[in-house]
């Protein structure tokens, strides 16, 4: 029963855990829970064709290949890395090593963590009331209060879907938009009425879609600010159709600018409201790389 129940514990686990052994160059995954091949997007027999090391950056490489010196005095060793996985993409992680042998053999057991939702947070400053992560289903899996936010406690958001503390005014538009943002995988900025207990804030919210190693999304990070009286920063109307027609053709802005020779920093802006009136000729390149009628984003 004991060993039943480790190895369920192990199989549904939400943190990544593998089984590493030493072969004197390198480390080879011997066994691994599902959540450790998500997070890195292999399966078991690609991971058999390559190097467990080639995901990690020359810095953590050197350091985990001296690993004997280091063992020699800690018990289990902790870092935060970037791991370039599958399709080059890049993940934030923050693991833990630790040193076992078994019938003479050196093994290394390794837990690990995806924290990109974190390390975007982190990114996007100071200034916000509220941040943490959503599920696909836009229900909070972790949150923090930075200042007061209509008396809410964490207990509170914690307790009810995102979705419920959005205004009528703009709960079809979020949620299409949190919607079409899992089906691009691109993030985006909006400004929403904020409820709770009768009272309301006009708020401003980044959202983030966060992908694994197979390129799913499995989260989306948000950070949200109130926004001074007479403050307001509503989408442009073609920010918001520029977003749905990118959604339904699940096309990134990576892939527009390279389709228009646009910039990255001009479709984005397009795209959160920050453009409002660009240039005509912006919106035909955009218009016939999305296969539309100017007519679509451009009203004269």
């Amino acid at each position: 029963m004991p060993n039943r129940w480790a190895s369920l514990m192990v199989e549904k686990a939400a943190v990544g855990i593998c089984l590493c052994k030493w072969d004197g160059r390198q480390f080879m995954v011997e066994e691994a829970n599902p959540a450790f091949f998500q997070i890195i997007g292999y399966t078991k027999e690609e991971l058999g064709q390559a190097s467990f090391l080639s995901f990690l950056s020359a810095e953590y490489r050197d350091w985990v290949l001296k690993r004997p010196e280091f063992f020699e005095y800690d018990e289990v060793l902790f870092s935060e890395e970037r791991w370039t996985v599958k399709h080059g993409h890049q993940v934030d992680v923050e693991l833990s090593l630790r040193e076992t042998v078994m019938d003479g053999v050196y093994y290394y057991i390794m837990v690990v963590r995806d924290v990109s939702d974190k390390k975007w947070i982190l990114r996007q400053g100071t200034g916000y009331e509220v941040s943490g992560t959503l599920t696909t289903k836009f229900r909070f899996t972790d949150c923090s209060l930075h200042g007061p936010l209509l008396d809410l406690q964490r207990k509170d958001l914690l307790a009810q879907p995102f979705l419920s503390f959005v205004g009528s005014k703009h709960l079809l538009q979020v949620r299409h938009s949190l919607r079409q943002a899992l089906l691009s995988a691109s993030g985006f900025s909006m400004t929403l009425e904020w409820v709770h207990n009768h009272r309301q804030a006009d708020m401003e919210f980044r959202f983030q879609p966060l992908l694994n190693g197979r390129q799913e999304v499995t989260r989306i990070a948000f950070v949200g600010k109130c926004l001074a009286n007479g403050q307001t920063r509503e989408p442009s109307g073609i920010a918001v159709t520029l977003r749905m027609l990118m959604a339904e053709r699940r096309m990134t802005a990576t892939r527009l600018s390279e389709l228009t020779g646009l910039s990255m920093g001009t479709i984005s802006k397009m795209r959160n409201g920050k453009i409002t009136n660009p240039h005509k000729y912006t919106i035909q390149c955009i218009a016939d790389a999305l296969g539309v009628p100017i007519t679509e984003l451009w009203r004269d």
